[in-house]
């Protein structure tokens, strides 16, 4: 299954922006040559380019080469077959999307038509030309995708190979390596490319290879893609919206298209390097959780994206309840809600308690105040939010405190909050122990601040995009406080939080260990 999804992402984003570039190369060619780019003294001067050189005008166009050609797609599909592990279909994948971006912004940029006409043809490969004519107009030149893509596929496919005969282990990679050169050879004397195009093919594929082996993780080039495919969609839409309306469309999409271009490459960079204290800064929030306006600024298409999603979660959660009735009966209440019901705050001391809680909706957060704060009379909160790009429950917990029908008159619950910004998925192994350690000292600050008051503490460690996080963070703060050690942790968690998914990829022992014999000073709390 992981195949054929990999293999419907990296074939469905080829032929989404390739077909897209390729009309966009056409509109430009044609307009031109027909004089009705009617706006082209309001716009800067835009071209399709020939690259053709003198020696491409004595290559021979040879038509039979149209079937090492048609290899290309074969060879694309069933690589993803042919590959034997995770790791080799995860760098088969990011190599061919890498490629496909890249390519598919020089041909927006630097949009090219082949220059030579084909001989008449009327034999056997007619049909396979015919074709071409129908799904590959003749732009999309400089670099050529097929090149780039044989070498790309013969370089990953070329280990994997697990025969101890030495015979077939060199006929396959003779096979192999004679199929991708043919491909290559084919793109010229089939009249689709020229001699730069093959150049360019090979440079990308070069700056691909590099490319993917700097990549720190899968999300870097996630919101790589997502920066790419938005800026071209919505430059070319644009463009050929411009044709029919005016040309300030085409303007206010490109200035769009360019902020959401520098907006998602932001936080892919954020992914390739981190770095709490620029997180910090640039998803700056509130002392109430809430995220600044220039934050917004900064990243409104990535931040819209996660209320959208916020909000569908809610809505799913929400499905068969009554919204305005909180006291449910336990037989009412949803699998999340029952969930809710049976967190309960673990004892560090007598007065202080910790807590990991998943994202807490408008209708759940009534019971889990309830359920859990009232229950365990709780007079103070703080809130340590690990989200970078959504606003923390901090107001809504506040609002559902003052509002909770089930506490006595006179309770009264004060809120503190802490803020450690951590990306969508950011493993916690790129997070420098140092901001962990440094999160630890500030809380048991406000803690020795907070014990001058009378009444029970409770630590709520809160991810809003969900519980594995919360739990994680709550395990390495007990193994800081020296309540858990390397030891019993993993039995810890299988008791208090079975339904986390915690594994050593997300949670490493590096972390644990060091989490563990970080405050040598230890002082029980």
């Amino acid at each position: 299954m992981k195949r054929i999804q990999n293999l419907a992402i990296s074939l469905g984003l080829f032929a989404l922006l390739y077909s897209l570039t390729n009309s966009y190369a056409e509109k430009i060619f044609f307009a031109n040559q027909t004089k009705h780019f009617h706006t082209s003294s309001h716009l800067p001067q835009v071209k399709v380019y020939v690259l053709a050189t003198a020696i491409d005008t004595h290559i021979p166009f040879i038509a039979s080469m149209i079937v090492p050609y048609s290899w290309s797609i074969t060879l694309f599909c069933a690589s993803f077959f042919m590959v034997k592990t995770p790791r080799q279909l995860s760098l088969l994948t990011q190599r061919l999307v890498l490629a496909t971006l890249l390519a598919c912004t020089v041909f927006y940029l630097l949009p090219a038509r082949f220059s030579f006409e084909r001989p008449f043809i009327d034999n056997w490969t007619q049909l396979g030309y015919q074709f071409l004519s129908v799904t590959d107009k003749p732009f999309n030149q400089l670099p050529s995708l097929h090149v780039t893509y044989a070498l790309l596929l013969g370089i990953t496919l070329w280990p994997i190979t697990r025969v101890n005969n030495e015979l077939l282990t060199s006929t396959y990679r003779l096979l192999l390596f004679g199929i991708c050169s043919l491909i290559i050879a084919s793109t010229v004397f089939t009249y689709q490319h020229h001699l730069l195009d093959i150049v360019g093919g090979f440079l990308l594929a070069a700056v691909v290879l590099i490319g993917v082996k700097t990549l720190r993780s899968y999300l870097v080039l996630k919101y790589i893609t997502i920066a790419i495919t938005g800026f071209l969609l919505l430059a070319t839409t644009g463009f050929f919206l411009s044709l029919s309306f005016s040309v300030v469309i085409e303007a206010l999409f490109f200035v769009f298209a360019l902020y959401w271009l520098i907006s998602f490459l932001r936080v892919a960079w954020f992914y390739q390097t981190p770095d709490q204290i620029r997180n910090k800064h640039c998803f700056k929030k509130d002392k109430q959780g809430r995220l600044s306006l220039m934050t917004w600024v900064k990243f409104a298409p990535l931040l819209l994206s996660y209320r959208l999603l916020a909000y569908l979660g809610q809505r799913y959660e929400l499905r068969g309840l009554n919204k305005g009735n909180c006291r449910l009966s336990t037989d009412k209440i949803p699998s999340l809600y029952r969930f809710i019901h049976n967190l309960q705050p673990y004892y560090i001391t007598d007065c202080i308690y910790a807590i990991a809680t998943p994202r807490l909706a408008t209708a759940n957060i009534a019971h889990y105040i309830a359920l859990t704060i009232t229950k365990s009379d709780i007079k103070q909160i703080i809130i340590v939010d690990l989200a970078a790009e959504v606003p923390s429950h901090f107001l809504t917990l506040k609002r559902a405190i003052k509002n909770n029908l089930d506490a006595p008159p006179n309770m009264s619950v004060t809120l503190d909050y802490l803020y450690l910004p951590l990306l969508d998925l950011q493993s916690l192994d790129e997070i420098n122990p140092q901001d962990l350690i440094h999160l630890f000292v500030q809380l048991d600050q406000l803690l020795l601040t907070k014990q001058i008051i009378k009444g029970k503490i409770m630590i709520n460690f809160h991810c809003v995009m969900g519980l594995s996080r919360s739990v994680a963070l709550q395990v390495l703060y007990l193994l800081y406080c020296g309540k858990l050690t390397p030891a019993n942790y993993l039995l810890w968690l299988s008791e208090h939080y079975p339904n986390a998914h915690i594994n050593d990829d997300y949670l490493p022992k590096s972390i644990v260990e060091h989490m563990a014999f970080a405050k040598t000073h230890k002082k029980t709390l």
